[in-house]
Parts: C-alpha cells; structure tokens; sequence
C-alpha cells in the first residue's frame, strides 16, 4: 500500500514547489514557446484555460503572466496540480 500524499499545506510541499519555482524562473516570452509567456512554469496559455485574471481587466494575457508572484504560483500549483 503506498503511503498517503503530504497535505497541500505540509513543510516538505511548500519546500517542493519553492524549488520547482526557483527551477522554472521568471518571466519568459520566447516565440518558439507554444505556451506564451511564462512566468515560474504557469503559461499564458494554461493560465486562459482555467481563467486566471490577476489584473482583473476581464481577459487573460501576458499581464497577467508578469503579476505572478512566488505565493500566487506556489497556490496555483498546489491547487490545480497538488490537491
């Protein structure tokens, strides 16, 4: 039987997504990149997909990609891909 995930909110996840958003980095717009702008791993175009408006304009764009904080990016991973 394997042993139950860590809670979102344990020491040994936040320490887990501070690596993973110190090895994404900050913020990149390379043409090549069919993701768009991205800013510690959280793309534009996954960001227009769950409807993240941190401007609060209305729209989803590289605006709101540069608005991402280390806190904000720690959340969304542990909410769309932890918990």
């Amino acid at each position: 039987m394997t042993p139950p995930l860590p809670d979102a909110d344990d020491a040994y996840v936040i320490a887990l997504l501070d690596r993973l958003i110190t090895r994404e980095g900050g913020y990149v717009e390379h043409p090549a990149d069919p993701g768009g702008a991205t800013k510690y791993g959280i793309s534009l175009a996954w960001a227009r997909r769950v409807g993240i408006d941190l401007d609060h304009d209305g729209d989803t764009d590289r605006d709101d990609i540069r608005l991402i904080d280390p806190e904000t990016a720690r959340s969304l991973y542990r909410d769309h891909f932890w918990v």
